[in-house]
């Protein structure tokens, strides 16, 4: 039984140039950015609401967490210039 639903939302990610990947034969390689959690409030569905309803309240709020992580990371980077 579903008691709560905590939402989290990520954005990037650091640590340094990852080489000697291999996807679909090709080599590649990557440096990660910076990241960035953002935590909501708990979530539960509300009595009689139906999934689909209840997937489309989480949806709205896990973007607005990823914007805010977004954000958070905009304004890190703008700080350090």
């Amino acid at each position: 039984m579903l008691t709560h639903l905590y939402e989290i939302a990520s954005r990037g990610c650091t640590g340094s140039t990852i080489h000697g990947r291999v996807i679909a034969g090709i080599p590649v390689s990557f440096t990660p950015g910076p990241l960035a959690i953002a935590f909501g409030a708990p979530m539960k569905p509300e009595q009689d609401e139906p999934a689909e309803g209840f997937t489309e309240r989480l949806q709205v709020v896990c973007y607005q967490l990823t914007r805010s992580a977004e954000a958070s990371i905009a304004q890190e980077w703008q700080q350090a210039k």
